[in-house]
Order: C-alpha cells, then sequence, then structure tokens
C-alpha cells in the first residue's frame, strides 16, 4: 500500500466518523429540544391545574370557616357568654367533639 492511498483511506474514515458523530449530535439536540418543550408545556399545565385546585381549597376551608364563625357569632348563647363569662355555656358548647364536628381547632371569642 502506498501512502497516499493510507492517507486517502485515513481521511475517508475521519470523514465518515467526523460526520456520523455531527449526525448523531444534531440529533441528539434537536429531539432533546422537542422533547423538553413538550415537558415543560405539561408541567406548565400541570402546575396551573394544581394551582386552581389549591386555590379554590383554600377558598373553599376559608367560606366554610366564615359561615361557622357568622353561626356563632349570631347565636343569643354566644353572645350571652360574651356578656357574663358563664361557665355552663364553655362546659355544654366548647367540648372537644363540638370542635372536632365543626373541624376546627380552637375558638377565640373577643368583645
Amino acid at each position: 500500500m502506498s501512502p497516499l492511498q493510507m492517507t486517502t483511506r485515513l481521511r475517508t474514515v475521519l470523514l465518515i466518523s467526523f460526520s456520523v458523530i455531527v449526525l448523531i449530535g444534531v440529533i441528539y439536540i434537536s429531539s432533546r429540544f422537542a422533547v423538553m418543550r413538550g415537558f415543560e408545556q405539561l408541567e406548565q399545565k400541570y402546575a396551573e391545574k394544581n394551582t386552581t385546585r389549591a386555590r379554590e381549597t383554600v377558598f373553599e376551608k376559608l367560606n366554610s370557616l366564615s359561615v361557622k364563625i357568622v353561626d356563632w357569632s349570631n347565636w343569643d348563647d354566644s353572645y350571652a357568654f360574651m356578656e357574663n363569662r358563664n361557665e355552663a355555656f364553655v362546659k355544654s358548647n366548647l367540648k372537644d367533639d363540638s370542635l372536632k364536628n365543626l373541624r376546627i381547632n380552637f375558638i377565640v371569642f373577643i368583645n
């Protein structure tokens, strides 16, 4: 084999190797961008959905608490308790079961 053939063969192998490496790189980069864009859109969609769900849950809890507050504040026994600090009200109405049924941890009475 002559040195010229060896050089031509070596150049051909190097050119094909370089072309394959570049082609693999281009395919990798383009597919990565395509896949990542899809995942980003999917993640954005789920983030918006979960944020909306969380916001609605908080508003629902606040609305429920607001209804309970209005109910207890308009109740004559609660009003009388604020006037005379009657212990019978505490014993009959502020039991652990009462708070558990209302799904609250505590009640604050402010005069």
